[in-house]
């Protein structure tokens, strides 16, 4: 024995999941440097054209009071969307004539987080040591407003 109620109701969410596009973004720049890439790294004896033989250009140069710091850049972005009304022409076609920027109900959300890693020289270009620094709170698909 089957329940109109609930069959309708599934016809109705089949066909807004036909016409509700849904996406998930993921923008990631520069490769993630681990511990691994690094461990050649001696304070001391590391020369900067050591690191750019094995690291590549860093993103930034910054001068300090001990010397030069190179800055390697990492972006990770995640997003979500979904548009809930890009199936109404599919229940009420009278609809269809209405430009789709104005029926428009989307859910979006997301996050962006940026790590850094550092090596700092002293002024002969000899590392003298570095640091990772990771965001604290990781990026994820975040549906607004919940």
């Amino acid at each position: 024995m089957q329940r109109p109620g609930l069959l309708g109701l599934l016809l109705v969410l089949s066909l807004l999941a036909l016409g509700c596009p849904i996406r998930w973004e993921r923008i990631t720049l520069n490769h993630q440097i681990g511990a691994e890439d690094v461990s050649f790294i001696e304070p001391g004896r590391t020369t900067f054209a050591q690191v750019l033989s094995k690291l590549g250009v860093p993103d930034q140069l910054k001068d300090s009071e001990i010397g030069p710091i190179a800055q390697y850049d990492f972006l990770d972005v995640k997003e979500f969307k979904v548009d809930l009304l890009s199936g109404l022409p599919l229940l009420l076609p009278a609809v269809a004539v209405v430009p789709s920027s104005y029926r428009q109900l989307e859910l979006e959300g997301g996050r962006v987080g940026s790590d850094h890693f550092r090596v700092f020289f002293d002024s002969n270009w000899i590392a003298q040591g570095y640091a990772f620094e990771v965001h604290s709170r990781p990026t994820e698909y975040v549906l607004w407003p919940f």
